[in-house]
């Protein structure tokens, strides 16, 4: 059979449903905001004409719930296509950076946050219920990005598999876990919450610019062709380690890992020189 014949493997079917999951969460988030600017009312249901300002302002509307689903989902899917290349590394940096969208709402221009902070009709501000909600989602945030730093770390050590590129991760999604933990509760930073963040202001609209200018670099390296050829150096232990699990004595003894695992009847597996030979 043709290597092009051949079927996929069970990582590269992982890989094709995650992306695809991927493509599949963003359709929703889209469904929703359209649904929502079709929909007035929805108990009783009224049908109209009621745009969002923009995406991030369905955390106001009944659609909020799918919107965080979705921001979330996105994050974890990321992380699960990380790699070792350039382009995923920043997809790792935009799973950091997502859960905040949904977590740190976008102001509103009103009044309706007068008891927490000053509104004035020009100015941004977000309901006073929702402040509770963000410092809440912070705090868990905080929490799991230093659960799960841990635990790949220990993974990493464990399977003595050092990535350059997930350290890097580690350490970005410390910082930022620790800047935003300082802007919610530290009483000296926390007063005009959450639009203390110098010099745009707005968390929001600061997590949410990092997220797209990050993004938006990810097709540009492709396009670039350096999706492959940037690829951050390797452990040198991994390529013995994979082939001793198929049964070679270094990676370049064999001149084919098909063949190689391929065994006689004698037992023995052929040598890169025999494997040429063999039909």
């Amino acid at each position: 059979m043709a290597a092009a014949d051949s079927p996929a493997t069970t990582p590269q079917k992982t890989h094709r449903y995650l992306r695809l999951s991927l493509v599949l969460i963003v359709f929703a988030l889209l469904v929703s905001v359209a649904l929502q600017s079709f929909v007035v009312m929805w108990e009783p249901m009224m049908f109209g004409w009621n745009p969002l300002h923009s995406i991030s302002h369905a955390i106001y509307t009944p659609a909020r719930d799918v919107f965080a689903g979705a921001l979330i989902a996105t994050s974890v899917v990321l992380l699960a296509l990380s790699g070792r290349s350039r382009a995923t590394t920043l997809l790792d940096v935009c799973a950091v950076l997502a859960p905040l969208i949904a977590i740190v709402p976008t102001g509103l221009a009103d009044t309706r946050a007068v008891g927490h902070i000053p509104c004035p009709i020009a100015t941004e501000c977000i309901p006073a219920g929702y402040v509770g909600s963000a410092k809440a989602g912070i705090a868990v945030y905080a929490v799991v990005v230093v659960a799960v730093v841990i635990t790949m770390a220990v993974i990493r050590r464990r399977t003595r598999t050092p990535n350059r590129a997930a350290v890097l991760v580690s350490l970005f999604a410390l910082v930022t876990a620790a800047v935003v933990t300082a802007l919610a509760f530290a009483p000296a930073l926390n007063e005009y919450f959450p639009f203390n963040f110098w010099p745009v202001n707005s968390i929001h609209f600061a997590v949410t610019l990092l997220f797209f200018g990050v993004f938006a670099a990810v097709p540009i390296l492709y396009a670039g062709g350096h999706s492959s050829q940037a690829r951050l150096r390797p452990h040198p232990g991994n390529d013995r380690s994979i082939a001793g699990s198929r049964g070679c004595s270094s990676p370049t003894s064999c001149c084919s890992w098909s063949r190689c695992s391929s065994v006689r009847p004698s037992g023995r597996r052929p040598s890169c020189s025999s494997a040429r030979r063999s039909p």
